[in-house]
C-alpha cells in the first residue's frame, strides 16, 4: 500500500514537473526569439571568463549586450558597420 502510494505521488510530481515545463516553453516561444550559436572549440570558456570579469550572470546577458551596443551604434550612423 505504501508502494503504491509513493508511486502515485511520483506520477503526481511528474505531472507537475511536464505541466511546469510546458508553460514555460510556451512562454519562452510567445516572448522570445530563440537564435542558436555554433563557436569554435574553446572559444565558449573564453567567453565565460569574460562574462565573470564584467559582472554578468550569463552568456544571454552579454550576446544581448553587445548585439543592443552594435544596433545603438548602427541607428546612431546612415549604415552600421560589420563587427
Amino acid at each position: 500500500m505504501e508502494e503504491k502510494n509513493r508511486l502515485e505521488n511520483l506520477e503526481e510530481i511528474e505531472k507537475k514537473y511536464k505541466a511546469r515545463n510546458k508553460y514555460i516553453n510556451d512562454f519562452q516561444k510567445e516572448k522570445y526569439d530563440r537564435v542558436i550559436c555554433l563557436l569554435p572549440k574553446g572559444q565558449k570558456e573564453e567567453i565565460t571568463k569574460r562574462i565573470k570579469e564584467k559582472g554578468l550572470a550569463n552568456i544571454s546577458d552579454y550576446l544581448r549586450g553587445l548585439i543592443n551596443a552594435d544596433l545603438e551604434t548602427a541607428a546612431g550612423t546612415d549604415h552600421g558597420q560589420e563587427l
